[in-house]
Formats: C-alpha cells, sequence, structure tokens
C-alpha cells in the first residue's frame, strides 16, 4: 500500500519557500515529532528529515520560487527529498544488520 509522506511534502514546501536552515529546522522539529509519535529509535526520523529539509532549501530562488511551487517540478523535487530521506532513514536504521554483521 503506498501512502503519501504529507509531512514530508510540507517540509518541500518550506524549504522551497524559506530555504535551507528553515528547512532544516522545520525538518528536525517535524522528524522529532513524528520520533516521539512513534515510539522508535528516537532522532532518526528526526535526522533525516533534517536532511531532506536542507536538500529541500537548495531549490530556494527568489526569481523562480513560485514557478517550482506552481507545476510538475514540485513533484520531482518531492521526489528527490522523499529518496534522500528514505536513504538516510533506511541506511542508520538497518546499520546494526550491515555495520555490525
Amino acid at each position: 500500500r503506498i501512502t503519501p509522506d504529507l509531512v514530508l511534502i510540507g517540509l518541500v514546501y518550506v524549504g522551497i519557500k524559506r530555504g535551507k536552515i528553515t528547512g532544516s529546522i522545520a525538518g528536525f522539529v517535524s522528524g522529532l515529532i513524528l520520533d516521539i509519535f512513534s515510539f522508535s529509535f528516537i532522532g532518526l526520523m528526526a535526522l533525516s528529515k533534517t536532511v531532506a529539509g536542507f536538500v529541500s532549501g537548495f531549490f530556494n530562488n527568489e526569481q523562480k520560487t513560485e514557478r517550482y511551487l506552481n507545476s510538475y517540478i514540485f513533484i520531482i523535487i518531492v521526489s528527490i527529498c522523499s529518496v534522500v530521506n528514505n536513504t538516510v532513514y533506511f541506511a542508520f536504521y538497518f546499520c546494526k544488520y550491515i555495520c555490525f554483521a
């Protein structure tokens, strides 16, 4: 079953609109809240959302912000940030099996 990550979509919007630092802070806060409610590793989702928020901040451009948000380019940026988010999350989540094998 495929479900959208609404937190990541909102995070990408904030990152594109405000920049790298604000995207990173928003990613850390939203990830920490998700960590608290998921009862999983504390900090793992915060780290992955922080990195995804930072990556989305790279697309902050004064002249192109509205163009990014109002076209299919937003979907591509969300997809890139989703790959980054999931790569960081699963790399650290499964590191205990890979690193100490």
